[in-house]
């Protein structure tokens, strides 16, 4: 459930760049840079850091589950 509810949450931060309409040529690529920039930063994010610990703890001390 925690897991779910947090791929969830992220999937939806990355796609609402998508949502905005664009009016121009530099807004458009404005947004573009961000987007890549979001998806870039995405590894370094300290919930996605603490989550990755928290899955390998997890892995290491159940095997079999792994």
């Amino acid at each position: 459930m925690l897991l779910e509810a947090f791929v969830t949450q992220e999937v939806a931060r990355i796609h609402e760049p998508s949502k905005v309409v664009v009016h121009s040529q530099v807004e458009y690529q404005n947004m573009l840079q961000s987007f890549c920039i979001d998806v870039v930063n995405i590894p370094f994010d300290p919930q996605i850091v603490r989550f990755d610990q928290l899955m390998i703890s997890q892995a290491l001390s159940n095997k079999e589950m792994s």
